[in-house]
């Protein structure tokens, strides 16, 4: 029987995140993982089995997302984020070629960035802050782009 798993940010503390998710399928605390986690959670799961989040920046960056995101597709498991329906996949329904290539794009360039960043940077004391800060610039850029109000949201 297939099992629907939650993914949350850091902690499993934040009893609103654990509220929805359980709204949204997720049936016991037990199936919900922090994104520290996940890894523990990419090889509980099996084929047929869903992964909800409330937003794809439980994922702390765009280069970890897509990693998910191919561990997941292999294994036929199926996603889902609340805020940005536009990347959910399954089965049958898969992320479309130009959206694949778009995530992995920004993810390259997102890794560009950060080791040009750790090369040059002159100030190690701000290095940590600015990396996390370009991480959540890409994540956010996604989210703005397949929010479901988002750039490519559908037409009615």
């Amino acid at each position: 029987m297939a099992t629907t798993y939650g993914l949350v940010g850091l902690t499993l503390d934040d009893n609103n995140s654990l509220a929805a998710l359980k709204a949204k399928g997720v049936k016991s605390s037990s199936n919900i993982y922090s994104n520290q986690n996940i890894g523990t959670l990419i090889d509980k799961v099996k084929i047929g089995d869903t992964i909800i989040t409330l937003s794809i920046d439980r994922f702390g960056s765009v280069c970890r997302m897509v990693q998910v995101f191919e561990q997941l597709r292999a294994q036929g498991v199926a996603f889902k984020s609340v805020q940005e329906p536009y990347l959910e996949f399954r089965d049958g329904k898969e992320l479309k070629r130009g959206v694949v290539k778009y995530l992995y794009q920004l993810g390259t360039d997102e890794t560009t960035l950060i080791n040009n960043i750790e090369a040059t940077c002159k100030y190690p004391k701000y290095t940590a802050y600015l990396l996390r800060q370009i991480r959540q610039l890409c994540l956010q850029s996604v989210q703005r782009t397949f929010a479901e109000q988002g750039i490519m949201r559908r037409k009615s």
